[in-house]
């Protein structure tokens, strides 16, 4: 899966102090999809919640690389389901 794929999904990439880079992808109800490292050994993704001044309240690792390989389009599309 290549960066434009994502963007065509919605996400939004971001730069990141730790990570080499973050998309978003805002899913409602204060849930964001992140995806940091993208296409690295480091890739994972995460849904967050925020509260209502967006800061981060809760994290959720629902993908990593060394568990999980690397994300496919396909895994990337169910777990967008899964929170849309």
């Amino acid at each position: 899966m290549k960066r434009e794929t994502l963007i065509q999904k919605g996400f939004v990439e971001k730069p990141h102090k730790v990570l080499t880079s973050v998309f978003i992808l805002d899913v409602g109800r204060h849930r964001e999809i992140k995806i940091g490292s993208f296409q690295t050994p480091n890739e994972v993704v995460f849904i967050a919640q925020t509260d209502y001044n967006t800061k981060e309240e809760d994290l959720v690792c629902v993908h990593n690389f060394d568990y999980d390989g690397y994300l496919t389009e396909l895994k990337l599309n169910i777990i967008i389901s899964l929170f849309v």
